[in-house]
């Protein structure tokens, strides 16, 4: 079975995320998401470094969450 487990780093998403650590055997595939939506500058402003700044805070959020689906899949 493949499982998709978006993540935004809100409470909603954490208990998605232990539950499905929880209930999912190892033999479940899990992919997780995070979609970070750029911001529209103003055009007297460049946002490229706050965008940089949302996706680097996105990859390490999926990369966590991963991690610990993983941790909880070879502890069974």
């Amino acid at each position: 079975m493949n499982i998709l487990l978006a993540v935004d780093g809100s409470n909603h998403s954490k208990r998605a995320s232990d539950l499905l650590a929880r209930a999912t055997a190892g033999a479940h595939r899990v992919t997780v998401l995070n979609v970070t939506p750029t911001p529209v500058p103003a055009p007297e402003k460049n946002l490229t470094s706050v965008t940089e700044a949302l996706k680097k805070s996105a990859v390490a959020l999926t990369e966590a969450v991963a991690r610990d689906l993983r941790r909880a899949r070879d502890s069974l």
